[in-house]
């Protein structure tokens, strides 16, 4: 005998937020849009449960009301930020029954400093007819809670970082305005000679310091947090006093102009104190301290050497590449005084005084893959350049080197999260924290590809008319951007897992795709062949890095 069918079941749903088929104990008639606004009837068959089980009754359980108002509006839209990321997933029967599992549009706002809560309803609970509460609303409260977490996390690691670009293009400005086009060439080369020396002489120790202090803090392992704090501030210091010496032999022996020579000594003078720096903005990141890691770094040092020079021309004193140096070291010193006096108190608050334990060997083993990482990517990073400049004219490298700087602004978006989400990696054993993060990174990346392809020809016009031939290199170079940031920071959780000689395997091989490629079509196809190749090498990275994601996942580790 057929089993008896309600008239119920066969009404089909309707509408978009109907799509998805009701589970197995809910009732079989979904409610759409268009049920909402419907209005109800005198009166309504009851099921089982003793509740209206039409769509207009439905309607009144959730909403309260015969007639749609702003406050049934409001329960749709937070239904719809509380959805499930899928195709079928805005059902009326989601709407009063369980949170489904997986990633939804209210992710996207969740509070970073911590994993987001479920929370209870202040007021008493509308009953679904299974008995199952409807959930937590979005509540004027947990709005400010998820803006302020926002504002503690990427939000403000990307407002320091964009605040930190506008004050290096402003101190390009002064520096060039004041010094002329030859000092300043000078003072750049020597610069950036500390910036690259700077970066590479904490050995790896910056990176992993986010790492293990964090993970130190979580156990808690007192002991080993201040002897890894100890081993981190003397391998940098050994590193700079290396890379010292050796700029000390290279300008001794090799026929360099004199005045080269006295701004690179001045240089040299000031790399530990960068490094250091550097060292500190990772103590602080192990923490989630995001204005203490970046502020000293990105927006003092930047900010006292615009300072000094204003301080100058105001006074009407002449200044040439010498004294602009002289004015670096002083800015160096003072963040690197700044970063720890910042950082260092409130750290010991949180590993109290206890005797130092080593573990020398498994931080070197970890240091010198993450150095390696650090080297490949600088050498992905740079090699289309100077490649490009060996097989095209210099006009075509600095139309290519414009498009480059517009391109390299989606990056930092990818600092900011990364900073943000690092320390979390290292202190949770399971993947929510990277989910969240790359959900942050896909909406920033295709937002920001996009807003920066809109705006590209602005920006090469204001380089000039001869500038605009870049557009399309830099298009090519936004789009492998944002494909590359749809993967997530992977590179910062392998790194944190204890995996960093899987990134910097990931970053030779994305090196050595740029290169292939680049040798092959920036000859023929200049300024658009070293993009290509560019993004290229970026994506192979990507893969190479999201292969080694799934690699280790299968091996049982939550990375």
């Amino acid at each position: 005998m057929a089993s008896a069918v309600s008239p119920r079941s066969k009404l089909k749903p309707r509408g978009l937020f109907a799509s998805m088929r009701s589970s197995p104990g809910m009732p079989s008639r979904l409610v759409s849009v268009a049920d909402l606004i419907t209005p109800l009837p005198a009166s309504a068959p009851e099921d089982s449960w003793g509740q209206n089980a039409s769509p207009a009754g439905a309607r009144q359980i959730a909403c309260g009301h015969r007639w749609p108002s702003l406050r049934c509006l409001w329960r749709l839209f937070t239904t719809f930020l509380r959805a499930p990321l899928t195709a079928s997933s805005f059902s009326r029967a989601r709407l009063n029954g369980p949170r489904a599992a997986g990633p939804t549009i209210c992710g996207l706002f969740s509070p970073i400093a911590t994993a987001p809560a479920t929370g209870t309803m202040s007021s008493p609970p509308i009953q679904h007819p299974t008995g199952t509460p409807v959930e937590a609303r979005l509540t004027p409260e947990k709005w400010r809670d998820r803006v302020a977490a926002l504002a503690l996390g990427p939000v403000a690691a990307l407002a320091i970082r964009l605040g930190a670009a506008g004050l290096t293009y402003l101190l390009q400005i002064v520096l060039a305005r004041s010094l002329g086009a030859a000092d300043y060439g000078l003072f750049s080369l020597a610069w950036n000679l500390v910036t690259i020396g700077g970066f590479l002489a904490t050995l790896g120790f910056g990176q992993i310091a986010v790492r293990f202090l964090a993970e130190y803090h979580e156990r808690p392992e007192t002991a080993l947090a201040r002897g890894f704090i100890r081993h981190a501030i003397l391998a940098t210091l050994a590193g700079s006093l290396v890379l010292v010496a050796l700029g000390v032999m290279v300008l001794t022996s090799a026929q360099i102009p004199a005045s080269l020579v006295t701004l690179v000594a001045i240089g040299l003078a000031a790399l530990p104190f960068f490094a250091l720096t550097d060292l500190g903005e990772g103590f602080a990141r192990s923490q989630g301290w995001t204005m203490r890691a970046l502020v000293p770094a990105y927006i003092a040092r930047n900010g006292l050497m615009i300072g000094a020079f204003l301080m100058l021309l105001a006074l009407g004193i002449g200044s040439d590449a010498t004294v602009a140096m002289a004015l670096a070291l002083v800015a160096t010193i003072g963040a690197a005084v700044l970063q720890y006096a910042w950082t260092m108190p409130p750290l010991r608050r949180v590993f109290p005084p206890a005797p130092p334990q080593s573990a020398r060997s498994g931080w070197n083993r970890a240091a010198l893959p993450t150095l390696l990482a650090d080297l490949a990517l600088l050498a992905r990073q740079n090699i289309d350049l100077i490649l490009l400049a060996a097989l095209a004219p210099p006009a075509m490298v600095g139309i290519y080197f414009a498009a480059t700087r517009i391109a390299s602004l989606i990056g930092l978006v990818e600092f900011a999260i990364g900073a943000s989400f690092g320390h979390r990696f290292a202190r949770e054993a399971s993947d929510a924290a990277f989910h969240q993060a790359r959900r942050w990174m896909r909406l920033a990346g295709i937002g920001g590809a996009m807003a920066l392809a809109m705006a590209t020809p602005l920006i090469l016009s204001l380089f000039g008319e001869a500038f605009a031939s870049g557009f399309w290199p830099a298009l090519v170079l936004l789009a492998g951007a944002a494909v590359r940031m749809a993967l997530g920071p992977l590179d910062d959780l392998l790194t944190m897992r204890g995996y960093p000689g899987e990134v910097w395997r990931a970053n030779l091989i994305g090196a050595l795709v740029t290169t292939i490629v680049c040798l092959l079509l920036a000859g023929p196809w200049q300024a658009m062949g070293a993009a290509i190749a560019a993004t290229l090498g970026n994506l192979a990275a990507g893969a190479a890095l999201a292969l080694a994601h799934r690699r280790v996942a299968r091996a049982g580790d939550p990375a």
